[in-house]
């Protein structure tokens, strides 16, 4: 949030973060947010109506601070086939870039664990207002690069890769011991992003050519969005 934000509010969020990533929805009391947020208990009811209704700001505010970022690649239309396959290389690889900083699961990635493995009564509108958009851009870019696939096998290709994905960021403690490798290291992080986006596109029928190409235009934009950050 900005610096104008409402300090309160802004509390409430940040203590309801925690506590809801660390305990679960439906261990968590309203009670407690507002003593650990050090703000009257009515505040609750004045920002967000209800422990519900906070919840759902809680994993919205969550998301957008990170997933914003990796969903802006995905946002416009492809132009063609080449180009969605560009986008969505750039996808995989600016999450295993983001990989190398979580030397843990976040509490956003907490929350979406703990909701998965026991669905609270916001469950739908959490699936609603933020997986399914994001859900969305991905099958419109897999759509392009597997024209022949229908919606319905499109979505279980998304699912797929997401599941790839998922595993790295969950179990990365595992994989690095399995392996011998750290991801905060680079090169470690960027051939994991290659494998997977190489096996993502020939799974979705890509013919090597096609695959080649995405990957050093994916590669090229990313160090140009770099260099211009930078300077």
């Amino acid at each position: 949030m900005t610096g104008q934000a409402n300090p309160t509010r802004q509390a409430l969020l940040e203590a309801a973060e925690h506590l809801f990533s660390q305990e679960g929805y439906a261990a968590v009391g309203i009670r407690e947010i507002a003593r650990q947020a050090g703000v009257n208990l009515a505040a609750i009811k004045y920002h967000f109506g209800s422990k519900h209704d906070l919840y759902l700001e809680t994993v919205r505010a969550a998301m957008e601070q990170h997933g914003d970022e990796l969903m802006d690649v995905l946002a416009d239309p492809p132009a063609d086939r080449e180009d969605a396959a560009v986008r969505l290389v750039r996808f995989i690889y600016l999450f295993f870039d983001r990989l190398r900083d979580l030397q843990e699961v976040d509490a956003c990635g907490l929350l979406m664990i703990r909701e998965a493995l026991r669905p609270s009564e916001a469950i739908d509108a959490v699936v609603r207002d933020y997986l399914q958009p994001s859900t969305r851009q991905m099958t419109e870019v897999l759509t392009v690069l597997a024209p022949d696939a229908s919606e319905a096998e499109a979505e279980r290709c998304v699912t797929s890769l997401m599941g790839q994905l998922l595993h790295y960021r969950i179990f990365r403690p595992f994989i690095e011991r399995l392996r011998g490798v750290d991801f905060a290291d680079g090169k470690v992080a960027a051939e994991s992003a290659g494998q997977v986006a190489e096996f993502t596109l020939r799974g979705l029928g890509c013919e090597a050519g096609l695959i080649e190409r995405a990957m050093k235009r994916a590669e090229a934009e990313a160090a140009a969005i770099d260099k211009g950050t930078k300077s």
